[in-house]
């Protein structure tokens, strides 16, 4: 990462990195943070103990500092109480709360379609797919989750699995859906899957409170402002 900012710098006034948080060597000028809710119902230890790369009391290091895949109704005690523990080690951050939006299910060719009421296998190479299969339970009848690690590469094996799983469905109403991520990773099998009803679920993130999207940017916007016009 040092190497290719040293590369970049010179031609060019913002570089963006992602999963950089941990990273000592970079001196960054803002730093966005995202805790995954769930992960605030259980101790944070780092790895090889726990799943966090860094401890805790490195959250003072961000500007901002957002909450992600909260409960669409979760109480203002239970914000107060993740705010608490986040304020022992940064007083200043904004600290947001979102959740993921899911949007009309897109299929192949990049038709929307309704998967309401169908039999549906799920297909996931994410962390923490559990929001997917709750949201995917409401409206449909999840007959299958196969799921693969994070970043998954997928091989002709679980190609063979995922087909076999699918024709196995008695139903005339039935789909294959996916992660808008494993949508791609599974480009290369088109042949294989060609005859399959294969979609995905597109997501998106939203703030709880709406001003809090307003704050977000433009905590962004002037911090890169005073940056890109320093002489």
């Amino acid at each position: 990462r040092c190497t290719g900012i040293e590369k970049l710098q010179s031609d060019h006034q913002l570089i963006i990195l992602d999963d950089a948080y941990q990273h000592r060597k970079l001196s960054p000028l803002f730093n966005i943070l995202l805790f995954d809710f769930l992960s605030f119902g259980s101790p944070m230890f780092v790895f090889p103990t726990g799943n966090f790369r860094d401890l805790l009391i490195e959250a003072k290091r961000a500007q901002i500092i957002t909450i992600t895949k909260c409960p669409i109704d979760l109480s203002n005690p239970d914000k107060k109480r993740i705010e608490h523990k986040i304020r022992r080690y940064n007083k200043n951050a904004l600290i947001t709360f979102s959740h993921i939006n899911y949007f009309q299910a897109i299929d192949s060719v990049g038709n929307t379609i309704d998967f309401n009421d169908s039999d549906v296998i799920l297909v996931t190479g994410i962390a923490k797919p559990q929001p997917l299969v709750d949201y995917i339970k409401k409206k449909a009848n999840l007959v299958k989750h196969l799921s693969f690690g994070d970043h998954h590469t997928f091989s002709e094996s679980d190609i063979e699995q995922i087909t076999k799983s699918y024709r196995s469905l008695a139903s005339s109403n039935k789909m294959l859906l996916t992660t808008e991520k494993d949508f791609q990773r599974l480009k290369p099998f088109q042949q294989q899957l060609a005859a399959i009803d294969l979609a995905y679920l597109p997501i998106g993130l939203q703030f709880h409170d709406p001003i809090h999207k307003e704050l977000f940017l433009k905590t962004i916007h002037n911090a890169v402002a005073q940056s890109v016009n320093q002489p």
